[in-house]
């Protein structure tokens, strides 16, 4: 038997897909049970399933120092390729 949550991903998985793939989507499911989320209260889960509100991270997006790196080398494969589009550009 499937929760709810299951169930939506079974229905979001099969769509367009054949019954011998909904066959299979529903067994692995089933199979796996215990490790996919039985609803939005796993692990102080937020509302959207695949989303959790146990971390949370800032991403600066604005002014931040530049990162300083070394230049890393080109692989051979491409070497060619690179100097061919630089030659374009000049």
């Amino acid at each position: 038997m499937m929760g709810k949550s299951q169930l939506t991903l079974y229905e979001e998985s099969i769509t367009g897909e054949d019954e011998e793939k909904a066959k299979q989507v529903k067994k692995l499911l089933i199979e796996y049970a215990d490790i996919f989320s039985k609803g939005p209260d796993d692990l102080g889960r937020t509302d959207d399933l695949g989303r959790t509100g146990l971390v949370k991270h800032h991403i600066r997006t604005t002014d931040g120092p530049p990162i300083r790196q070394r230049p890393r080398k080109l692989p051979h494969v491409l070497r060619e390729e690179a100097s061919r589009a630089m030659e374009e550009m000049e």
